[in-house]
């Protein structure tokens, strides 16, 4: 109901703490190329294994001092699952990458079932807040403000309503489809 910039780490603590099926980042894009426009949306990039293994490191341990304890049979068994536990996690990272590729496709379908919606394809990148998200991610780029004729677009409620309706289009052809 109102316009607030929310924080990066923040926007993914709220969908953690509501217990999110999905996650979807809404932004307006810029470029210095006035030329630029239409709506694209990114999930997170394959290229940044660094980004994702210290994640999946950090989960690791996480899950490890939930397993273990202070015994010595708890450190053993801890040991003893390492590998398993690092393959469930890969497993889970790439199934999650996975269902992001479908969720980001299912908006796109949306945006252009929608209509008059200008449309440049889904995309991968590294984007902070897609790489600290467990559950499907997605990041919207609904139009370009640095051209003059979509910022008048993204001016009016009846375009935005448009954009808002497509990726909503989207997101319930992903959920039924799950």
């Amino acid at each position: 109901d109102h316009d607030e910039f929310v924080p990066l780490p923040r926007r993914v603590r709220v969908a953690q703490a509501a217990r999110a099926d999905l996650f979807v980042s809404v932004h307006v894009n810029s470029s210095p190329d006035p030329s630029g426009h239409g709506a694209e949306v990114y999930f997170v990039s394959l290229t940044r294994a660094t980004d994702v293994a210290a994640q999946a490191l950090a989960d690791k341990e996480n899950a490890a001092d939930l397993i273990g304890g202070p015994s010595t049979a708890a450190k053993e068994s801890i040991l003893a699952s390492e590998d398993l536990l690092g393959i469930l996690l890969d497993m889970t990272q790439s199934e999650t990458i996975a269902r992001s590729s479908d969720l980001a496709e299912s908006v796109v379908g949306g945006l252009r079932a929608r209509g008059g919606i200008p449309v440049r394809g889904v995309k991968q990148a590294g984007f902070q807040v897609l790489r600290s998200v467990v559950v499907p991610s997605v990041l919207v780029e609904v139009g370009f403000v640095t051209n003059r004729l979509e910022a008048r677009r993204l001016r009016t409620a009846s375009y935005r309503d448009r954009l808002a309706d497509g990726v909503a289009r989207g997101v319930r052809a992903f959920l039924t489809r799950e």
